[in-house]
C-alpha cells in the first residue's frame, strides 16, 4: 500500500470516527414520561411552592391635573333609563371655571 493510500485511508477512518462521535452524542435520549390508563373523572393538580418577588423599578403614577375624584353612583349591570347622560360638569378646585 502507498504512502498516500495510507494517509487516505487515516483520514476517512478519522473522518468517520469523528461523525459516528457527533451522531452518538447528539442522538436523541428517550425521556421518562408518565404512563397511566385513561379514565374519565376530574383532574386534580396542584402546584405548591414558595417564591419570592423581587421589585426592580418602582413608578410613582400620577396626573398633574387637580381635580376632584366622584363616588360612582352606578352599579354593575344596573340600568340607565331615566338619568341624565352621564356627563356631569363639576367646578374645578380653585377655579371658577365651570
Amino acid at each position: 500500500m502507498s504512502a498516500q493510500r495510507k494517509r487516505l485511508v487515516f483520514w476517512l477512518s478519522l473522518a468517520a470516527l469523528v461523525a459516528l462521535g457527533l451522531a452518538a452524542a447528539f442522538w436523541p435520549r428517550a425521556l421518562a414520561v408518565d404512563l397511566v390508563i385513561l379514565e374519565l373523572g376530574s383532574m386534580t393538580l396542584t402546584v405548591g411552592d414558595e417564591g419570592r418577588t423581587r421589585i426592580v423599578d418602582v413608578f410613582v403614577v400620577s396626573a398633574p391635573i387637580a381635580g376632584r375624584l366622584r363616588r360612582i353612583e352606578a352599579e354593575p349591570g344596573g340600568s340607565r333609563a331615566g338619568r341624565e347622560d352621564g356627563h356631569r360638569r363639576y367646578r374645578a378646585h380653585g377655579s371658577g371655571a365651570a
